[in-house]
């Protein structure tokens, strides 16, 4: 997400990992009339471009029209997403200012995505506007290999975003293809202003033996 003041540019969001944070700077310093650049981006790995390829139209929309919606590991208020071998994955989510239905999916490393809502043991995913909950809870959802940065993403939707629940786990490619789909058929009925996108990245890490 960008913006233009005067001659300073200034970018949020994520970026690839390469070429990165300097290559990005000097690219945009080397535009016509810019004298300042300013970078506010968290970098992620490249095997991430493909949920920020599908899910990243729809961040920027949400963010440009206000944004309220998020999402953060429970009990972490920093920046710093970190879960060791063994911990209970827990994330405080925010709904945006109208009634929404919510999807909490966990992207992992070995290329499946885990649904941590909706799915057997959750199925109300319906919620108030301006709503805070944990999903998750202790033991529920452990973190284990493979390890390193992975992905959790909020999409709250004016309507189910599926009719069935989906696998528990399942392919990440598969199941991108087909939110593109359902997320596009929304933004043609009109729905383009009520789909918010939060991405939060987690590196996990083996616990020390």
């Amino acid at each position: 997400m960008g913006s233009v003041d005067g001659h300073t540019v200034s970018v949020a969001g994520l970026l690839a990992a390469a070429p990165g944070q300097p290559s990005l700077k000097d690219q945009l310093t080397a535009m016509p009339g810019v004298t300042a650049v300013h970078l506010d981006v968290a970098q992620v790995a490249r095997d991430k471009c493909p949920i920020l390829a599908t899910l990243g139209p729809y961040w920027s929309a949400y963010r440009q029209a206000g944004g309220g919606a998020a999402i953060r590991l429970a009990g972490v208020h920093g920046p710093d997403a970190r879960l060791t071998e063994g911990d209970s994955l827990m994330v405080d989510v925010t709904t945006p200012a109208a009634e929404s239905y919510l999807a909490v999916d966990y992207y992992s490393l070995d290329g499946s995505v885990t649904h941590l809502l909706p799915n057997m043991r959750a199925r109300d995913n319906r919620a108030p506007p301006n709503y805070t909950a944990t999903v998750g809870s202790l033991g529920e959802w452990g973190i284990g290999k493979p390890f390193g940065a992975e992905m959790v993403v909020l999409m709250t939707t004016p309507t189910p975003l599926f009719d069935r629940l989906r696998p528990v786990s399942e392919p990440a490619a598969g199941y991108l293809a087909d939110v593109g789909k359902r997320l596009d058929q929304m933004r043609a009925s009109g729905g383009t202003g009520r789909i918010a996108v939060e991405f939060l990245q987690i590196h996990t890490s083996a616990r020390r033996r």
